[in-house]
């Protein structure tokens, strides 16, 4: 995904059956989705995800859910038994 996000972005929206045109690609709607899920900016957004456990309401910072954002990384974090 890292090393070609365009292309692997193209092959996935065709598995799914939502091919992008080619009106679509010259305009740049590939690329601009893309730097939308990129990794910087993902973790960068302020957004706070709010649940209810119980009668009890939790916060939890988009900081929780992301990393370093390096490929590989996931094995200083699971354990063989959870890869």
């Amino acid at each position: 995904m890292m090393e070609d996000s365009v292309g692997n972005l193209k092959k996935l929206a065709g598995f799914i059956g939502c091919a992008f045109s080619q009106e679509e690609e010259k305009q740049g709607i590939i690329e601009g989705i893309v730097s939308l899920c990129s990794f910087e900016k993902m973790s960068s957004s302020v957004g706070i995800t709010k649940g209810v456990r119980g009668m009890k309401e939790i916060v939890i910072k988009n900081s929780t859910y992301f990393r370093k954002g390096k490929v590989g990384d996931w094995k200083n974090h699971l354990t063989p038994e959870m890869a």
